[in-house]
């Protein structure tokens, strides 16, 4: 197929995308023409795509095509150069700062990556993805801008836990845990607590857990999730405070099979929306884990926390 003027078969990465996606459309593939006019000014003469190709550097196509298409055919220096150069344009966009970063940091240039994106927030102080970005390379530079974002109103509840979430899927606790903390502190989670333990938990923020635990929970005031219990017994532990984590431990499974004495299983799986088998499953399973934490504590071995621990075994 011809995009625009030119035929697309002549250029390498417009070939390999071609054999993948022959149903898209026109708009489609012109994306990637775009893209290709767009880098090709700033690459030197024997590195260009498309030699004959001339004009403007215009970074307006879709944020997540670009940086793939840079990175099937360049090296992280090269895109760090391209890049270096875009963002000085009046046309760059928070994309393309995120961009460079990610380059940069590739390159190894973390200390450049902190200092631009610190440099480019003093201008654009609730800018989320360049603060999503430093938070990654550096938590401790990137809470004064969390902070602000959170206090000036643009983030709910709903946002913030999507915004941890998406630091979970990677492995990163700590800049998720700092998230959910921060907005705690300046508004209050009033829905996602349980998603707040356990975030903090494997951040190893385990004063935080106990913290948290008693100012938002009282024994008998909430169905007993193990989102919530086993975070908080497991710090207990872990904060070398064995002897209060068996009592708690033992006052939740008393508490437990006192509830479930009052309450069907259809009244129970009313409440956790689950079916009655899956309801079934879930409490038995819960009360043999806090069998299993008891019995460890009750241990004169002195039993390893990971060896009994319900979220890592």
């Amino acid at each position: 197929p011809r995009i625009g003027n030119s035929n697309a078969e002549q250029y390498p990465v417009l070939r390999r995308i071609l054999s993948r996606h022959r149903k898209r459309n026109t708009a489609f593939f012109c994306k990637f023409y775009r893209i290709i006019q767009q880098i090709d000014h700033y690459l030197p003469c024997p590195n260009r795509v498309s030699p004959h190709l001339t004009g403007q550097i215009f970074i307006h196509a879709d944020p997540q095509p670009q940086p793939l298409f840079l990175r099937l055919e360049r090296g992280p220096e090269v895109v760090a150069s391209i890049y270096g150069k875009v963002i000085e344009s009046s046309e760059a966009e928070e994309t393309d700062i995120s961009t460079y970063a990610a380059a940069l940091i590739e390159c190894g240039r973390q200390t450049e990556a902190v200092a631009m994106l610190t440099s480019y927030l003093k201008e654009h102080l609730h800018s989320r993805l360049a603060i999503d970005v430093l938070l990654v390379l550096d938590r401790n530079i990137a809470e004064p801008y969390v902070r602000s974002i959170i206090s000036a109103g643009f983030i709910t509840e709903k946002d913030a836990v999507e915004w941890a979430r998406g630091h979970v899927v990677h492995g990163q606790f700590g800049s998720a845990a700092l998230v959910c903390l921060t907005y705690d502190e300046i508004k209050g989670f009033e829905n996602d607590i349980a998603f707040m333990l356990e975030v903090c938990y494997f951040a190893l923020r385990f004063e935080d857990v106990v913290r948290l635990y008693h100012a938002k929970y009282r024994l008998g005031q909430w169905p007993f999730l193990p989102a919530i219990s086993f975070p908080f017994l497991m710090s207990l532990v872990r904060l070398g405070r064995r002897e209060e984590a068996l009592d708690e431990a033992q006052d939740i499974l008393k508490s437990i099979r006192a509830y479930r004495r009052k309450h069907s299983n259809t009244e129970l799986s009313a409440m956790f929306r689950l079916t009655p088998a899956a309801t079934g499953s879930m409490v038995i399973g819960y009360m043999e884990n806090l069998k299993n934490i008891i019995h460890a504590l009750k241990s004169a071995d002195n039993i390893a926390a990971d060896d009994f621990d319900p979220m890592i075994i």
